[in-house]
């Protein structure tokens, strides 16, 4: 084993948890900005790996480091340039935001929707929409599912 890993702790998401509420501890999430954004844990603080500086990571009185991000991949990247910066010691979550999740603890974050599932629902409304108006209102409503229809066969026959 290297120095390197020998001062490479892992933790758990329960022992972060438990530090968390004692504030003991100083988050960092080297995820991408856009994953930050969509789900992250509470306190943490964003400093995506692509831009991570050893350098900025602030050294706190009474508070231990702790590295994460998604899976634990990029941390573990991230703690090993901490240490090759001259830091002693290095956490990180194992398993990342996934098993904080896992755990049950609390995240924060934007909510959203993706592409797929909007044009699945806006194409569903439609053909509902186009049924139920041609069966109550007049038949050529129907035209509307058939376009809507006729379309997505046409879209999926096209592309290889």
């Amino acid at each position: 084993m290297t120095f390197a890993m020998h001062n490479l702790k892992e933790i758990d998401a329960l022992t972060l948890k438990q530090w968390m509420d004692r504030n003991e501890v100083l988050l960092i999430d080297v995820s991408k900005p856009q994953e930050f954004e969509k789900s992250h844990i509470p306190g943490a603080k964003l400093m995506p790996i692509d831009k991570f500086d050893p350098a900025k990571v602030p050294r706190l009185q009474g508070q231990r480091i702790v590295l994460q991000c998604q899976s634990g991949n990029r941390s573990t990247q991230a703690a090993h340039q901490m240490l090759q910066a001259g830091f002693s010691h290095v956490i990180h979550l194992q398993g990342g935001l996934t098993a904080w999740k896992a755990a049950g603890y609390p995240t924060q974050g934007k909510r959203s929707i993706n592409i797929l599932r909007l044009a699945q629902i806006l194409t569903g409304s439609c053909v509902l929409l186009g049924t139920s108006l041609g069966s109550t209102l007049s038949p050529w409503f129907v035209l509307l599912s058939i376009v809507v229809g006729g379309s997505l066969v046409l879209i999926g026959v096209s592309n290889d």
